[in-house]
Protein backbone atom coordinates (compact mmCIF):
# COMPACT_ATOMS: atom_id res chain seq x y z
CA UNK A 1 0.00 0.00 0.00
CA UNK A 2 1.62 3.37 -0.77
CA UNK A 3 2.12 4.97 1.79
CA UNK A 4 0.14 8.30 1.04
CA UNK A 5 -3.22 6.38 1.32
CA UNK A 6 -1.95 4.57 4.38
CA UNK A 7 -1.80 7.81 6.33
CA UNK A 8 -4.76 9.21 4.74
CA UNK A 9 -6.79 6.25 5.87
CA UNK A 10 -4.81 5.97 9.16
CA UNK A 11 -6.27 9.72 9.57
CA UNK A 12 -9.74 8.79 8.55
CA UNK A 13 -9.75 6.03 10.82
CA UNK A 14 -8.41 8.54 13.90
CA UNK A 15 -11.45 10.95 12.70
CA UNK A 16 -13.88 8.12 12.43
CA UNK A 17 -12.78 6.77 16.25
CA UNK A 18 -12.78 10.48 17.94
CA UNK A 19 -15.90 10.95 16.69
CA UNK A 20 -17.50 7.52 17.93
CA UNK A 21 -16.04 8.93 21.22
CA UNK A 22 -18.14 12.31 21.09
CA UNK A 23 -20.86 10.87 20.13
CA UNK A 24 -21.20 8.06 23.00
CA UNK A 25 -20.60 10.99 25.12
CA UNK A 26 -23.35 12.84 24.22
CA UNK A 27 -25.32 9.61 23.87
CA UNK A 28 -24.86 8.82 27.41
CA UNK A 29 -25.87 11.98 28.81
CA UNK A 30 -29.83 11.00 26.66
CA UNK A 31 -32.47 9.09 28.17
CA UNK A 32 -32.16 5.90 27.38
CA UNK A 33 -35.76 3.95 26.29
CA UNK A 34 -38.95 4.22 24.81
CA UNK A 35 -42.08 6.09 25.60
CA UNK A 36 -45.61 3.76 26.20
CA UNK A 37 -48.57 5.34 27.10
CA UNK A 38 -51.43 3.40 29.16
CA UNK A 39 -54.86 4.21 29.08
CA UNK A 40 -56.64 4.61 32.35
CA UNK A 41 -60.51 4.92 31.90
CA UNK A 42 -60.46 8.45 29.23
CA UNK A 43 -57.32 9.78 30.61
CA UNK A 44 -53.55 8.27 29.08
CA UNK A 45 -50.03 8.85 31.06
CA UNK A 46 -47.31 8.14 29.84
CA UNK A 47 -44.42 6.07 31.47
CA UNK A 48 -40.09 5.72 30.28
CA UNK A 49 -39.63 2.03 30.15
CA UNK A 50 -35.63 1.43 30.01
CA UNK A 51 -33.68 -1.93 31.00
CA UNK A 52 -31.53 -1.99 34.03
CA UNK A 53 -29.58 -4.78 35.24
CA UNK A 54 -31.77 -7.32 32.90
CA UNK A 55 -35.01 -5.91 34.50
CA UNK A 56 -37.64 -3.38 32.73
CA UNK A 57 -38.01 0.21 34.42
CA UNK A 58 -40.65 2.08 33.84
CA UNK A 59 -41.18 5.64 35.14
CA UNK A 60 -43.99 8.24 35.01
CA UNK A 61 -43.51 11.22 32.83
CA UNK A 62 -44.76 14.27 33.63
CA UNK A 63 -47.23 15.67 30.91
CA UNK A 64 -45.17 18.89 31.07
CA UNK A 65 -42.25 17.25 30.46
CA UNK A 66 -43.14 15.06 27.79
CA UNK A 67 -42.82 16.95 24.35
CA UNK A 68 -39.00 17.47 25.87
CA UNK A 69 -38.35 13.96 26.69
CA UNK A 70 -39.94 13.08 23.07
CA UNK A 71 -37.13 15.16 21.30
CA UNK A 72 -34.27 13.55 23.90
CA UNK A 73 -35.36 10.27 22.60
CA UNK A 74 -35.39 10.75 19.08
CA UNK A 75 -31.92 12.26 19.38
CA UNK A 76 -30.81 9.76 21.07
CA UNK A 77 -31.60 7.35 18.72
CA UNK A 78 -30.22 9.61 15.80
CA UNK A 79 -27.04 9.28 17.74
CA UNK A 80 -27.31 5.99 18.16
CA UNK A 81 -27.56 5.26 14.56
CA UNK A 82 -24.66 7.57 13.68
CA UNK A 83 -22.68 5.29 16.26
CA UNK A 84 -23.50 1.91 14.57
CA UNK A 85 -22.35 3.41 11.30
CA UNK A 86 -19.57 4.68 12.42
CA UNK A 87 -18.71 1.75 14.10
CA UNK A 88 -19.25 -0.42 10.87
CA UNK A 89 -16.94 2.07 9.06
CA UNK A 90 -14.13 1.87 11.74
CA UNK A 91 -14.69 -1.90 11.49
CA UNK A 92 -14.44 -1.76 7.41
CA UNK A 93 -10.97 0.86 7.98
CA UNK A 94 -9.52 -1.88 10.70
CA UNK A 95 -10.07 -4.66 8.07
CA UNK A 96 -8.32 -3.07 4.92
CA UNK A 97 -5.57 -1.60 7.29
CA UNK A 98 -4.81 -5.22 8.81
CA UNK A 99 -4.87 -6.77 5.16
CA UNK A 100 -2.63 -4.09 3.89
CA UNK A 101 -0.56 -5.17 6.41
CA UNK A 102 -0.70 -8.93 6.64
CA UNK A 103 0.28 -8.21 2.82
CA UNK A 104 3.13 -5.93 3.39
CA UNK A 105 4.46 -9.03 5.30
CA UNK A 106 3.89 -11.51 3.26
CA UNK A 107 5.71 -9.42 0.41
CA UNK A 108 9.11 -8.81 2.86
CA UNK A 109 9.19 -12.53 3.76
CA UNK A 110 9.06 -13.57 -0.21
Amino acid sequence: MDANLRNVLMEEYERKVKNRNFYQKKLNALPKGSLVEKKRKEHSYFYLAYREDGKVVTKYVKAAELNDLRKSIGKRNNIKSQCKSLSKQIDDLEKILKVKKANQKRKINK
